[in-house]
């Protein structure tokens, strides 16, 4: 489980966007909702999948009206929310592979790979909701290292999905950095012609 805020020169890309839209698959522990708050989102939403970690994260973050975690699977999530939301950009954290797996669940116990791994659907969902708004969002996804031949959740085919078919989804106008720190991390946005600080 990475952490969204240690990516380089993500709070001023957030800041000069004015973002004030947090949206995260995979809640695991509540990291990436801690982190949102810290920042000072007004309005974050974030699912998981395993319901024990649902729970938790429902029971952590009660207090706070302008968060709200959703048991389920981040395609369903997205699927449900994105037509929703009209607020232009938002900012969104990817990071619901193997859920479960830090409440002890194997990595190979979930034979779906829409669930196990669903950051190909996730972006198709995304890319698709949000072509209207013209791109303006910040995608952060966590874990670079998954989508790399040599890894070995690759080699055992836990994970399918390659870098290069990430990048291919990508729509004409954003952009796609790597950075290796932590386990990786990929950041998907557009560049603004001009930035205001």
């Amino acid at each position: 489980m990475g952490k969204w805020n240690k990516i380089p020169r993500i709070h001023d890309l957030i800041k000069q966007r004015r973002i004030q839209t947090f949206v995260e698959t995979g809640t695991g522990r509540g990291n990436g909702v801690r982190a949102a708050l810290d920042h000072g989102f007004k309005r974050i939403y974030s699912a998981e999948k395993f319901k024990k970690a649902a729970n938790l994260a429902k029971q952590l973050f009660s207090p706070h009206k302008n968060v709200l975690i959703v048991e389920g699977c981040s395609e369903d999530f997205l699927n449900n929310l994105l037509p929703l939301l009209d607020e232009n950009p938002i900012f969104f954290w990817l990071d619901a592979h193997f859920p479960g797996e830090f409440h002890g669940v194997k990595r190979s116990a979930c034979e779906n790979e829409r669930i196990r791994s669903p950051i190909k659907y996730e972006l198709e969902i995304i890319f698709k909701e949000r072509k209207k708004y013209g791109f303006q969002d910040i995608i952060a996804i966590d874990d670079l290292r998954m989508f790399n031949k040599s890894f070995r959740l690759f080699k055992q085919k836990l994970v399918t999905t390659e870098l290069w078919e990430i990048k291919a989804m990508i729509p004409k106008g954003m952009t796609c950095t790597q950075y290796k720190q932590d386990h990786g991390y990929i950041l998907i946005h557009s560049t603004p012609k001009k930035i205001m600080l």
